[in-house]
């Protein structure tokens, strides 16, 4: 079992550098807040740092899921709108065996990839780079699919197809029935 600990999204304008994070408990999270407080940001930044933003109907690494607000340009209270410059979002995972896994990935700058720092039981950490889309599951070097079902500790599972071929479930067929948004319309 895994627990997401952190959601954050930070960035930096023309004016002031910007950020901001829900951190999370163990157990069930319900999350309620006026409209504009950041409910979806944070399921986007989810999405996104996974690599599974098709499950919003857009296109493999096209940030659009998110708001002008991180990608465009921010209102700081009381100034004028500032110009964003750059805009990433991060999650931190805990695996129940202890293990801490964060993957970021720019919102605004190169999204194709996803950094990822690993920190093991006994404090050691990794990093490296993965791809966020596109054969991930077949790129044993570089796939980020492949590198979360393999730290998951996941089987990979081949499934047929409504055309009748076979491919491995990714995280995207899986995450639809995890996701609920509630729109208040």
């Amino acid at each position: 079992m895994i627990q997401i600990e952190r959601i954050e999204v930070r960035g930096q304008s023309d004016a002031d550098p910007f950020e901001g994070v829900l951190t999370l408990a163990p157990g069930l999270q319900v999350v309620s807040a006026r409209n504009a407080y950041g409910k979806s940001l944070a399921v986007k930044a989810v999405a996104w740092c996974l690599g599974i933003e098709p499950i919003f109907g857009i296109p493999d690494n096209e940030p659009t899921c998110f708001p002008q607000a991180v990608r465009e340009e921010v209102e700081f209270a009381g100034r004028q709108p500032a110009r964003i410059l750059s805009s990433e979002c991060s999650i931190s995972i805990i695996h129940d065996d202890g293990r801490h896994l964060m993957l970021t990935r720019a919102i605004r700058g190169d999204c194709k990839m996803v950094r990822v720092e690993e920190r093991a039981i006994d404090g050691q950490v990794r990093k490296s780079k993965l791809l966020a889309r596109r054969e991930t599951m077949q790129d044993e070097h570089g796939g980020l699919q492949r590198f979360l079902f393999e730290w998951l500790g996941w089987p990979r599972q081949a499934v047929v197809t409504f055309r009748g071929n076979t491919a491995e479930i990714y995280l995207e067929n899986l995450a639809s029935a995890f996701y609920i948004d509630q729109d208040e319309g």
